[in-house]
């Protein structure tokens, strides 16, 4: 009987192998400036690997993570059992120059350095990236929260340079706001010592 399940469960395996298509080819489309063997290096999909449709979504997901690109479509043909994999990527522009309206109350410095605390890297050369601006301006405006500036705005704003874009960060810390008096509703001042309410 054990002898039996053991052939069984191996013929199901091998039957399994032998259904499972491989991938004899990967094309990539669209890339300009990104290279192939970059984007192959953020695929766990490779020529001469079992196709997958799970592995392939994380394959999806783990390049639009790197913010290289604006759009991506993944394509599959299946050719005499092999799998082909068809990549077609629409690439973000690259930033030729960022300017810094910052005013006095906050350095471009400090700007820098709390970006790379959040893990969030702002350089020309890089890829733009809208999602990114996004998260920029809003580490901006809780800079100037900590500084007392609640109605401080940030206002990032974009142009194209030829096949580049270029940024410049405008700043508007506003009034600074102040602590006036603090009222406790409710709070029985006869009860509260004096060196307390001054």
């Amino acid at each position: 009987m054990k002898k039996t399940i053991i052939v069984l469960m191996v013929l199901l395996c091998l039957q399994i192998a032998l259904s499972a298509a491989t991938i004899e080819k990967i094309i990539i489309q669209g890339n300009k400036k990104v290279s192939r063997d970059t984007i192959l290096f953020y695929m766990k999909s490779k020529v001469g690997g079992i196709y997958s449709e799970k592995v392939l979504k994380q394959d999806f997901k783990s390049l639009w993570n790197t913010g290289f690109f604006e759009n991506i479509r993944i394509e599959t043909d299946e050719v005499g059992g092999g799998m082909t994999i068809v990549i077609i990527v629409q690439e973000n522009m690259m930033i030729s120059k960022i300017t810094y309206n910052t005013g006095k109350k906050i350095k471009q410095g400090d700007i820098l350095e709390k970006l790379q605390e959040n893990d969030i890297v702002l350089t020309t050369f890089s890829h733009f990236n809208p999602v990114k601006l996004k998260k920029i301006e809003q580490t901006i405006k809780e800079m100037l929260q900590e500084k007392g500036y609640n109605e401080g705005k940030v206002n990032i704003t974009s142009e194209e340079d030829g096949d580049s874009i270029a940024l410049t960060i405008n700043i508007d810390h506003g009034p600074k706001t102040r602590i006036g008096d603090i009222v406790f509703e409710g709070l029985d001042t006869d009860l509260v010592p004096a060196s307390f309410l001054k």
